[in-house]
């Protein structure tokens, strides 16, 4: 049987933290990126003027990078190459 901290150890494996060249989203699609967000679980934490660290199981953070919205969509090269940790 497994101890608690080996489960909460197992559970914490499958939650990333990205760190990202961001910008701001412009107004009218705010909207849009926040529904977004809430659809794939991940949470955007402005770091800096050009940066954000985005959170959320690894899949979810996946699915918000490959999104068209965002990069203009990154596809699976892109992200392995910038982002190994979600590999």
């Amino acid at each position: 049987m497994k101890t608690f901290k080996a489960l909460q150890e197992q559970l914490q494996e499958k939650r990333v933290t990205v760190d990202i060249d961001y910008v701001e989203v412009p107004e009218k699609e705010k909207e849009a990126e926040m529904k977004f967000r809430k659809k794939n679980r991940v949470k955007v934490k402005v770091t800096g003027d050009s940066s954000a660290d985005v959170s959320g199981e690894r899949k979810d953070v996946y699915a918000w990078m490959k999104h068209a919205g965002f990069f203009d969509g990154l596809d699976d090269e892109e992200i392995e190459d910038m982002h190994p940790e979600l590999f």
